[in-house]
């Protein structure tokens, strides 16, 4: 096997700066290592692998996907490989024997128009190739590697797939939105399968077309699948409760952080919201989201007081969904938290960035990743600011700012009153 590494990595970093080049060198590597070998579409494959090295949203809707697996090849041995940091969310899902963290770096494999080249290429490859050494992804010898991303791959995770070896390497056409058909140019010819794509859907109706390619059929429960267990929500309300956080009145999940600063409400604006809204006297309200958030907890506290349990960075991964779960009512940015809520069953108001008028199939539209199969409200900016055009492209809190206070507050008060608790309002 330590031939076969040595082999296979020297041939492959050898002027190897593009798909087309790895492709060429790649297969006859493989071949002469002893990978590659055919496989009876016939028959379940043994042994998969599931790339999804995504943001924490992108996982939790993917659980379908991974079911539907389980669900149609039972004796399967599936393997799924996330971004290091989402490795204990991971190995919460029941539908996988493994998850394996990836170390990840964005944006390295792109190809640049204007230079006509792809960036850090053969840097890359080599990371990748010692990845799978050290894994020892080689050794497991799988007989397929899925990767369901439809937008632009900026992890290089078709690439990744192409070097495990599988003989059967399925992926999203590399033209299925505008921008993909550029960054990830050629990236369909590390692919055995190709799977068609570009119709505006949201992402649990794209993951079930993945299963259809692969001859699944969808199972009847069309809601995300929550993978939270009964032990950790016993757990999750035992931490909760050890910090004050008071279940005999409604717990409100309140997520102000959301990754990138456009899409992100100003903290007054959650605060001014809460206190046209709520009873304070009915109700807790707990912040939760990463350490690097913690100050806007921190700032919600200060500006509506001791009603707000601040545990942005302070709930471990594996119990994160759970304590989600303990909630009533989820308040707040586009984020994998805002899914962790509708695969529990709570009731979403959300405030996006994406402007009504926007792209309906840019990452940050409703369409594609709105709350799904619960009750909910999105509010949305009317129409893009200036300088922006069909979605926010700024690097701070912008066409978000087009949402006003009393905008939200009709459309939280319309929540409130569909799912039943008119009575935690306070009095217009």
């Amino acid at each position: 096997m330590k031939s076969d590494v040595k082999f296979i990595a020297r041939k492959l970093l050898d002027r190897v700066d593009n798909p087309r080049k790895l492709r060429r060198v790649g297969e006859l590597c493989f071949w002469l290592a002893g990978f590659r070998r055919r496989v009876n579409r016939s028959l379940p494959p043994e042994n998969i692998v599931v790339i999804k090295l995504d943001r924490l949203g992108d996982v939790v809707l993917s659980a379908q996907l991974l079911a539907g697996l389980r669900r149609a090849w039972p004796q399967t041995r599936i393997t799924l490989l996330v971004r290091e940091s989402l490795l204990d969310l991971a190995r919460l899902c029941p539908d996988v024997d493994e998850a394996i963290g990836v170390p990840v770096d964005e944006w390295l494999m792109l190809f640049d128009p204007k230079t006509k080249a792809y960036g850090c290429w053969q840097q890359q490859v080599a990371k990748w190739l010692r990845y799978c050494h050290q894994a020892k992804l080689w050794r497991k010898r799988f007989d397929a590697v899925l990767v369901p991303r439809w937008d632009t791959d900026y992890y290089g995770a078709v690439p990744l797939a192409y070097l495990i070896g599988a003989s059967q390497r399925w992926g999203v056409i590399e033209t299925a939105t505008p921008d993909k058909a550029i960054a990830n140019q050629g990236f369909d010819q590390l692919l055995t399968h190709v799977i068609a794509g570009q119709s505006v859907r949201h992402e649990f109706l794209l993951n079930e077309s993945f299963l259809h390619a692969l001859d699944i059929q969808s199972g009847e429960n069309q809601k995300l699948i929550s993978w939270v267990k009964e032990p950790d929500r016993k757990n999750a309300m035992e931490m909760l409760r050890s910090v004050g956080v008071d279940f005999s009145r409604k717990v409100i999940v309140v997520c102000l952080g959301a990754g990138l600063a456009r899409k992100m409400w100003p903290v007054e604006a959650y605060a001014s919201l809460c206190r046209t809204v709520f009873d304070f006297e009915t109700i807790q309200l707990v912040t939760v989201g990463t350490a690097a958030e913690s100050d806007l907890g921190l700032q919600l506290k200060e500006k509506i007081g001791s009603i707000v349990i601040n545990l942005e960075g302070r709930l471990p991964l594996n119990l994160f969904p759970a304590a989600v779960s303990l909630g009533t009512l989820y308040i707040g940015s586009d984020t994998g938290t805002m899914h962790l809520a509708a695969a529990a069953g709570l009731p979403v108001f959300e405030i996006c960035c994406h402007p009504l008028d926007g792209a309906p199939d840019w990452p940050e539209s409703p369409q594609r990743f709105g709350p799904w199969s619960v009750p909910n409200r999105v509010v949305q900016p009317k129409q893009a600011s200036a300088p922006c055009k069909t979605h926010c492209a700024a690097a701070e809190a912008h066409c978000i700012l087009g949402v006003s206070v009393e905008k939200a507050t009709v459309a939280l008060r319309s929540l409130l009153e569909e799912t039943g608790m008119k009575g935690i309002c306070r009095e217009p």
